[in-house]
């Protein structure tokens, strides 16, 4: 099958979509790395179980149209600007830390916010991601005293 049938397959707009988007991820992040992508997983997770929590403790689906609701995302988009923020800082001061740092600091956030919503829903929260949040506030306070060197 020759490449022109693939090409066809996508319109212009949605290939000029897909490249403006790639194009600002890359000037955001830089390479999407697996722990970029650990802390965007995470943050899904955390809304998504925010919300069945939510909705559990309320008994409606109310909880989902809800102002808390609505500032979490914004709290979200916030937290993703200062890993952009970060990651420019990294580039303009030639670092390679800064923005692993924040990344490790949303993360172990996030692991509480989620581990706090399993236990709202009455799910136990499993001893290995406890484990795994200890590691990353160990991690973190292993680069917190590196930057202070």
């Amino acid at each position: 099958m020759q490449l022109g049938a693939y090409i066809n397959f996508w319109t212009t707009k949605e290939i000029t979509f897909y490249g403006v988007v790639g194009g600002i991820g890359t000037y955001m992040f830089g390479t999407f790395t697996g722990i970029l992508e650990v802390l965007f997983l995470a943050m899904a997770f955390d809304w998504i179980t925010g919300v069945t929590a939510s909705v559990i403790e309320k008994k409606t689906l109310t909880a989902i149209n809800s102002k808390k609701n609505f500032i979490g995302g914004v709290k979200k988009f916030f937290m993703i600007m200062i890993v952009f923020l970060s990651h420019r800082i990294d580039l303009a001061f030639d670092l390679n830390w800064v923005m692993t740092g924040v990344i490790y600091f949303w993360l172990i956030n996030e692991f509480i916010s989620i581990s706090e919503n399993f236990s709202r829903m009455e799910i136990p929260f499993p001893a290995q991601l406890k484990k795994f949040i200890a590691i990353l506030k160990d991690r973190s306070s292993y680069d917190e005293k590196k930057s202070n060197e």
